[in-house]
């Protein structure tokens, strides 16, 4: 989801095809292929959906289209909008977050305004199974 005081929603990634030998046709009913959840308030956009099938043909978010047997579509959707300031979300979310693996370090520290050492910190407690 997008960056903000209050982050975006997670998105999920989804992974179909046939049985070996077999080819099949897919129903595409998508939203936010082409239009991303706005973030509010100085937060940042989500992601949009993409689909594409396996050999990285993309596939349109609406309509019957065919898939070809070996063939595998890779769907990902995205979560929403973030809200408020990035800057102004708690440290120790953050710092959740990026133990969860919600958010990457270069986020953490270029959007979230984490410092290296927490960064450093929050990576330490992670090898050791634990959560900040």
């Amino acid at each position: 989801g997008g960056a903000g005081k209050y982050r975006g929603g997670l998105g999920q990634y989804m992974e179909v095809g046939a049985r070996d030998g077999y080819e099949f046709d897919l129903q595409a009913m998508l939203d936010r292929v082409n239009h991303p959840a706005l973030g509010r308030r100085g937060a940042a956009a989500g992601a949009k959906t993409s689909i594409a099938q396996d050999d990285g043909a993309v596939m349109q978010g609406k309509g019957k289209q065919f898939v070809a047997h070996d063939r595998r579509v890779l769907m990902a959707f995205p979560g929403g909008g973030g809200y408020g300031d990035p800057k102004d979300r708690p440290r120790a979310l953050v710092k959740r977050d990026l133990a969860r693996g919600y958010i990457s370090a270069s986020s953490a520290e270029t959007v979230y305004g984490l410092n290296k050492a927490d960064i450093v910190d929050v990576k330490a407690l992670v090898q050791e199974g634990k959560e900040p």
